[in-house]
Parts: C-alpha cells; structure tokens; sequence
C-alpha cells in the first residue's frame, strides 16, 4: 500500500484524506460485523426460547402421554399408528437434542476482537513508537479495525452455521410434533 501511495503522489492533505477515508470505512464495517454478532445472539435466544417451550411443553402434558400409554398396553391399535407414534416421538427428540446442542454450541463461541492495541501507553507514548505522525495514527488504527473485523467475521460465521442447524432442526421438530399431536389425537379418539 505504501508503494501505491508513493507511487500515486498524493499531497499530504490528500494522503490524511484517504486515511480517514479508509479508517471510516475499515470503523463502519466492523460495526456492520458487530450489527450480526447482536443479530445472531437474538437469533440463538429465540430458537432456545422455543426449545425450552417444547421441553416444558411435554413434561406439563405427562398425563396426556400416560393415557396413550394405557390405550397402546391394550393392543387395539393397527401398528401403523403406533409406528407413526413411535417414530414422530423419537425423530422430534432427536432433532430437538440436536438444536439445543448447536443452539448452546453457538452461544459458547463468545472469543471476539477488539480494535484495540495491546499496550496503548507504550505503543503511543515511547519514543520507539511507530505512530509518530497523524499519517501513521490513522493507517495504525485503520489496520486494528481490519484485524478485528476479519476475526469476528469468522466467528459469526461459524454462528451462523450453528443457528442454521438449529432452525432446521427446530422446523423438523416441529413437523413431527405435529405429526406426534395429530397421531395422538386421532388414537385418543378412535380407540
């Protein structure tokens, strides 16, 4: 980069001008990163909210599942709906282990950067420092931003990948809880 400014022969005035233009562009897209990061973190509470419905949802209707359990004990059913039963129970299970595991997986991944140097009085204040003019200041801290934005790009993408999971995994579940419902009820009311 140096080289292209040298090369470009750019006054001091427009040599500061671009550096604070890079530095504003390097400050709004780590901000736009932290935008996803709140984004992401909303994302994995609502998908953990609806987790722990469906958990609650099932231990408060244990006598529901009692009363299948006395009607299945009595062999009167045709084995499709039990199978049908059966498999909807396990498959939502399953899937909803699975999501609360990527869910929390997700919500653990917490290592971000920070745009910060590492020890600012001495990087700023000793006569060995590198940023002995405004020029340098502004590449200086340009780069930090750059540095941090390339890190917590990754991390959230790695989120991401984790909540993805979770939402299918939580559409699946909701598909064979409905199917367990629906089996149920028609069991309940035809036996």
């Amino acid at each position: 980069m140096e080289y292209w400014l040298a090369k470009a022969k750019l006054s001091p005035e427009e040599q500061k001008a671009f550096e604070k233009l890079r530095l504003d562009y390097c400050y709004k897209m780590y901000e736009i990163e932290n935008e996803r990061k709140k984004t992401l973190e909303k994302k994995s509470q609502f998908y953990l909210s609806l987790i722990t419905l469906f958990i609650g949802g099932l231990f408060l209707k244990l006598d529901f599942i009692k009363s299948l359990d006395n009607i299945f004990a009595q062999q009167i059913i045709p084995r499709i709906y039990v199978n049908t039963f059966l498999i909807s129970v396990a498959g939502a299970g399953i899937l909803i282990l699975i999501s609360l595991i990527t869910i929390l997986q997700s919500i653990v991944i917490r290592e971000y950067k920070d745009p910060t140097f590492k020890n600012t009085v001495y990087t700023l204040f000793s006569p060995e420092s590198i940023y002995k003019d405004d020029l340098e200041m502004l590449r200086g801290v340009a780069m930090m931003y750059t540095i941090a934005l390339e890190y917590n790009s990754k991390v959230n993408s790695q989120k991401a990948k984790y909540i993805k999971i979770a939402s299918y995994c939580v559409v699946g579940a909701i598909f064979l809880l409905s199917l367990f419902v629906a089996t149920s009820l028609f069991i309940l009311l035809s036996f």
